[in-house]
C-alpha cells in the first residue's frame, strides 16, 4: 500500500522531487530506494546529507504523469 500512495502522489504532482530519510532508519532508505528505483527506472541521483545535525540519506529525481507503474 505504501509503495501505492507513493507513486499516486509522484504521478499526482509532477516535478523535481527530493525525499530525505534518517540515515540510522535503514528500512526507510531500503524501502525508498525501492521505491523511486522502479518508479523511475533508475533515473535518480542519491546523496548523504546533513538536515538540522542529522545524517539523512536523499533521493532526488523528476516525477512525470506519463510513467507507468504498478
Amino acid at each position: 500500500m505504501g509503495k501505492r500512495a507513493a507513486v499516486d502522489v509522484f504521478k499526482r504532482f509532477p516535478g523535481t522531487w527530493e525525499v530525505y530519510q534518517v540515515a540510522e532508519n535503514e528500512l526507510a532508505t531500503a524501502f525508498w530506494r525501492a521505491v523511486i528505483r522502479e518508479y523511475t527506472g533508475g533515473e535518480y541521483d542519491e546523496v548523504n546529507v546533513e538536515l538540522h545535525g542529522i545524517a539523512c540519506v536523499q533521493q532526488r529525481f523528476r516525477s512525470s504523469t506519463r510513467r507507468e507503474t504498478t
